[in-house]
C-alpha cells in the first residue's frame, strides 16, 4: 500500500453524456501509484424503477486498486446501510456511474477508507494510468469504447501519414505534368483541372504553379 503522502487526489474532473458514447472520469495523484482515492456513493442494490433512488445513497471514500479481482466494503459501510452479508450493493462513481448488484465482500481498510474498488468494476469500462512530473492519473469511460493499444495506434498514424504522402506526391506530380519546360501551361485556364479537383485549372494546379 501506498505512504500516506502519496494518497492525496489532487483532481477529479468528469466527462458529462455527449452524444451518448460513454461517460467518464480523471482522477489525478501525487507519487507513482497502483491504487487511486475517489469519493463514491453506495446504496443498497435497488430496482432499475426505483423511485428517489438518491435518496438512498451514503458517501462514502473509495480506493480503486489494480491488484485487487474483486471490488470489497468495509464492515462500517454494511453497518450504515443496515445489510446483511448477503445482500448486494449499488456502486456509484464520479459522474454518476452506476454499478450494480455488487455483491459484499469485506475488506479492512486504513482509517477514512470504507471501499476499495477491484477489477470487477474496472473491466465494466476502459481504463488509462499515465505517470508524469511525478504524479500518477487515472481515467475511466464506461460502456468500453475498444481496446487501448498504443502500439497498434502509433501503426494506424504511421500509415495515415504514409498515405498522406503519397498523395501529395502524386498531386505534385500531376501538376509537373501540367506545364512544359519552359513553364507554359499546357491545358486551358478554363477546362477542368487534371488532379481530379473538380475546380477549373485556373483555380486550381496553375495557382499552385
Amino acid at each position: 500500500m501506498a505512504n500516506k503522502k502519496h494518497q492525496k487526489t489532487d483532481k477529479q474532473t468528469t466527462l458529462e453524456p455527449g452524444s451518448g458514447e460513454y461517460v467518464g472520469f480523471t482522477v489525478t495523484g501525487q507519487g507513482y501509484l497502483n491504487q487511486f482515492f475517489l469519493d463514491v456513493q453506495v446504496a443498497e442494490n435497488l430496482p432499475d424503477n426505483a423511485e428517489n433512488p438518491d435518496d438512498k445513497l451514503i458517501d462514502f471514500k473509495s480506493g480503486w486498486n489494480l491488484s485487487l479481482a474483486r471490488t470489497q466494503v468495509s464492515q462500517n459501510l454494511v453497518n450504515k446501510l443496515g445489510l446483511r452479508l448477503d445482500d448486494k450493493i449499488d456502486l456509484y462513481l464520479p459522474n454518476k456511474i452506476r454499478i450494480a448488484a455488487l455483491p459484499i465482500i469485506i475488506g479492512n481498510f486504513q482509517e477514512g477508507i470504507d471501499c476499495m474498488i477491484g477489477m470487477d468494476v474496472t473491466n465494466s469500462g476502459d481504463i488509462s494510468v499515465s505517470g508524469s512530473n511525478g504524479k500518477t492519473t487515472f481515467s475511466f469511460r464506461t460502456p468500453p469504447q475498444g481496446q487501448l493499444d498504443f502500439v497498434v495506434q502509433r501503426q494506424q498514424q504511421s500509415k495515415k501519414n504514409t498515405t498522406i504522402s503519397s498523395s501529395s506526391l502524386k498531386k505534385n506530380s500531376s501538376i509537373s505534368q501540367l506545364f512544359n519546360k519552359s513553364g507554359t501551361a499546357l491545358v486551358s485556364r478554363s477546362q477542368p483541372c487534371p488532379c481530379g479537383s473538380g475546380k477549373k485549372h485556373g483555380n486550381c494546379c496553375a495557382r499552385i504553379h
